[in-house]
């Protein structure tokens, strides 16, 4: 086996977290700012070092050649019909990301012709958009989906029109990592998860930010109605989803650590304290008559 040259080198700071009341060693904090400059010098060298090694393997062809055959092929994802439409997702074999597809179903269940909705393929040259979640109407006249910058964690809302393949001009809601909109049954507007960009706030504390808010199609998102504040307790996340009638809107609140943590605290003969009381104990009525307009919701 060839001797590899030794990978540049990870500088450890001394950094310690306290969890639960246990100090924890963190010497590679640092690496958690990726936009820092020295950041940014390690992520180049590591990969350069990588590249150096892999390129040199005899059999970094065939490797490549077998990964192609494995991870690139043809299928479909299950579709979800709403109103008279079914989404659904085709990955192409010659595509490096799947397309989101629309077509019409009668009640008799005629199927018509498919189309492309979203193609994330097609968003950047360079393949730095990409597509998120998406989310239809129940309708299945509108589509809300998240576009990710750099194929990253952050994310930006957008609202198209199923039919003419259009976006909203106004309904552009930035903000959107935690995001998983939730449709009220008049298809009027949808509940959804904001988290604030803003740079003075840490980003081990952003997700103690999370509102859930409500949006109305048409409006300015800037003026969106916090139907529950965040808890600014970075270890409380909130989520937000209406049920099918719309009578009520389901707001779990879960806290860290999550259920692998657990076990390994478990393992490690660790106990968490005892997890406050839930600070959401039931939802409400969210839906006004129909008569009503939708700011009116509550």
């Amino acid at each position: 086996m060839p001797a590899y040259p030794p990978p540049p080198p990870s500088p450890r700071e001394d950094h310690t977290t306290t969890l639960h009341g246990v100090t924890v060693e963190d010497p590679y904090r640092w690496l958690e700012n990726p936009g820092a400059p020295n950041v940014q010098s390690w992520v180049s060298a590591q990969n350069a070092h990588a590249r150096r090694i892999l390129d040199a393997l005899p059999t970094q062809k065939e490797l490549s050649q077998r990964f192609s055959e494995l991870l690139y092929f043809d299928a479909l994802s299950p579709p979800e019909l709403r109103g008279n439409n079914e989404f659904y997702t085709r990955r192409y074999k010659t595509k490096e990301k799947p397309v989101l597809m629309v077509r019409s179903r009668s009640s008799s269940g005629q199927q018509g012709e498919e189309r492309t909705l979203i193609d994330p393929n097609e968003l950047r040259a360079d393949g730095s958009l990409s597509l998120g979640n998406w989310y239809p109407s129940w309708d299945g006249k509108r589509l809300v989906y998240a576009l990710r910058e750099n194929n990253a964690d952050e994310a930006t809302l957008f609202v198209r029109d199923v039919a003419s393949g259009k976006d909203s001009e106004i309904d552009k809601i930035p903000g959107a990592k935690y995001a998983n909109p939730s449709w009220t049954p008049d298809n009027r507007g949808f509940y959804y998860e904001f988290l604030p960009s803003d740079p003075s706030i840490s980003v081990a504390e952003r997700p103690g930010r999370t509102e859930v808010r409500y949006h109305e199609l048409g409006t300015d998102p800037a003026k969106d109605r916090v139907v529950f504040p965040s808890t600014h307790d970075p270890e409380t996340f909130l989520g937000g989803g209406v049920t099918r009638d719309g009578r009520w809107l389901v707001m779990p609140r879960y806290t860290e650590p999550e259920p692998e943590q657990s076990m390994l605290l478990e393992k490690l003969g660790l106990k968490l304290p005892a997890q406050p009381p839930p600070r959401i104990r039931s939802g409400k009525l969210l839906l006004p008559e129909p008569q009503e307009e939708a700011a009116t919701l509550s």
